[in-house]
């Protein structure tokens, strides 16, 4: 299989270390989610040693660290996937984003989060994360399988999710708003 280099490319006045991270941050943009482009580097430890590592995005406002790859986070190099794993064990928390942005069509297209359980000292790994939309508030997060964003849950929908006669209503498509459609076109469709 042969390598595909990363390009370096210019948007906005950052560099980025490459395309893919670039179509993410013009993908933030177009939704006004607040970001910086690796903002830190850190010592984890992967196990055999420590090394520096830096993830691509921290969004400030969702208080999320964000590591962009072409591919899931199963079929990450071995090296990458324990610098992920050292940066959570110390920030408890990174999302990898597989991919472009695109509207995921199933979970095998959905991004992942990794976390990690100090009390058990495992690694809990959740491979079916959508970016979704608020209905009421317009809130933008990041949630398993779309839906709303939790902390919606309560501000906006503080009545269970049930109707008077007990059946489960319909299931929010938060991930499909036309506001993240257009964002997903917009960055797909971004001439650099």
């Amino acid at each position: 299989m042969e390598l595909i280099r990363p390009k370096k490319t210019l948007y906005n006045g950052i560099l980025f270390r490459s395309k893919l991270e670039a179509k993410w941050a013009v993908f933030f943009d177009t939704l006004c989610i607040a970001f910086k482009y690796e903002p830190v580097w850190d010592e984890v430890d992967i196990g055999i040693g420590y090394v520096q590592y830096k993830p691509d995005f921290y969004l400030p406002d969702i208080d999320l660290w964000i590591e962009v790859k072409p591919v899931g986070f199963r079929n990450m190099k071995y090296g990458d996937k324990k610098k992920a794993e050292g940066w959570v064990e110390d920030y408890n928390g990174l999302l990898v984003l597989v991919g472009p942005p695109s509207m995921p069509k199933n979970t095998t297209e959905a991004h992942y989060h990794l976390t990690w359980n100090e009390r058990k000292k495992v690694f809990y790994l959740n491979d079916h994360m959508w970016w979704c939309e608020c209905p009421k508030c317009g809130r933008i997060n990041i949630q398993p399988d779309g839906g709303i964003p939790t902390d919606c849950t309560k501000s906006c929908y503080p009545e269970p999710s049930y109707d008077l006669f007990g059946d489960e209503l319909p299931e929010p498509t938060g991930h499909k708003s036309s506001r993240l459609k257009n964002a997903y076109r917009l960055a797909h469709n971004f001439e650099f």
